[in-house]
């Protein structure tokens, strides 16, 4: 195959080792070395609409529903839990005075995204305060000491092994995000595409398959 494959990642995907992306490129370009890859990061919201309009060919997303019209290859599901970070007065308040009040009233950065009816839930009665999509900005507001945020345990564990991050009532509140690769079901014949897709189903095999909806 030759031609042009257009690519959009979400935050950290590139660079998370669960994702396996270096090895999904490294094995696609063994096989398909003339064909030019354009990658780019991406909103989780738009992403969806990229693929059905045709302007990308696949895309990885952290996912809540599928859409009618997109085909999903479930590579692993996120557990959220809320972080703070060490100058936040609830980083060393004991686990067991930390009630749901408490959280409540707690300043919130949240991801500044319509919410699913989980996450929803979730964030009710919270204190929404700021909001950020990026992990990396929403962790820089973390560290200031002014604020809390749900995060992937994956995202935060390198902040928290640290000391820098901590995650806080986890008996409280969580919720469970999957992240899928995406293409378009009704799509023009593509044949790096369709190899793209399936160097991605090679490589996933031996990972977790069961969805989480």
């Amino acid at each position: 195959p030759a031609g042009l494959l257009k690519i959009a990642l979400s935050d950290t995907f590139s660079t998370d080792p669960r994702c396996k992306v270096t090895e999904i490129f490294r094995q696609f370009y063994q096989q398909a070395p003339d064909v030019e890859l354009k990658v780019e990061v991406e909103h989780m919201t738009v992403m969806e609409k990229l693929v059905l309009n045709n302007e990308v060919d696949i895309a990885i997303i952290p996912y809540h529903r599928q859409f009618e019209g997109l085909d999903y290859i479930h590579l692993f599901t996120d557990v959220n839990y809320i972080y703070c970070g060490h100058e936040h007065p609830l980083f060393n308040l004991p686990e067991a005075e930390i009630t749901e009040d408490i959280i409540n009233s707690s300043k919130l950065v949240h991801a500044g995204l319509k919410p699913h009816e989980e996450v929803y839930h979730q964030l009710a009665h919270m204190n929404l305060a700021a909001s950020s999509y990026h992990y990396e900005s929403r962790i820089a507001l973390l560290m200031s000491g002014f604020f809390i945020s749900f995060l992937p345990e994956q995202v935060a564990l390198p902040y928290v092994k640290r000391g820098q991050l901590k995650s806080i009532a986890r008996q409280l509140k969580s919720f469970r995000l999957g992240v899928a690769v995406i293409s378009k079901k009704s799509a023009q014949p593509n044949r790096a595409r369709d190899l793209f897709l399936e160097t991605i189903r090679s490589i996933h095999a031996d990972t977790e398959i069961a969805p989480p909806y």
